[in-house]
């Protein structure tokens, strides 16, 4: 018990504060949706002359390279999409956690 109190007095005292960058959001999920843009429309380069065999690999390897961009591109889509909407929550949390506070009359406080 002594222990619970001995923490609860240390720890009482401390603000945990949460910054958040809502620009910096913005920007981060803006160049993740560009690279994935980048990404999408990158195509691997054609092959010059050569064996059967190895034109039919090269196409698989070709087509490889393509799956996986399009895999990286929707991932970072994603990834916009999610840094957008937690932005949007956010700031929607704080605009009404102000018009809260703001409602509050001194015989709220007292």
């Amino acid at each position: 018990m002594l222990h619970t109190a001995n923490w609860k007095a240390r720890h009482s005292q401390r603000v945990h504060v949460l910054n958040v960058d809502l620009e910096g959001l913005a920007v981060l999920a803006d160049r993740c949706s560009a690279v994935a843009g980048e990404l999408e429309a990158t195509a691997a380069p054609a092959c010059g002359p050569s064996s059967h065999a190895a034109a039919t690999a090269i196409q698989a390897l070709q087509n490889a390279v393509d799956i996986a961009g399009c895999a990286m591109a929707a991932r970072l889509r994603g990834t916009s999409d999610m840094l957008f909407e937690a932005g949007a929550a956010f700031a929607g949390n704080e605009a009404e956690s102000a018009r809260r506070v703001n409602a509050l009359t001194p015989a709220h406080c007292a």
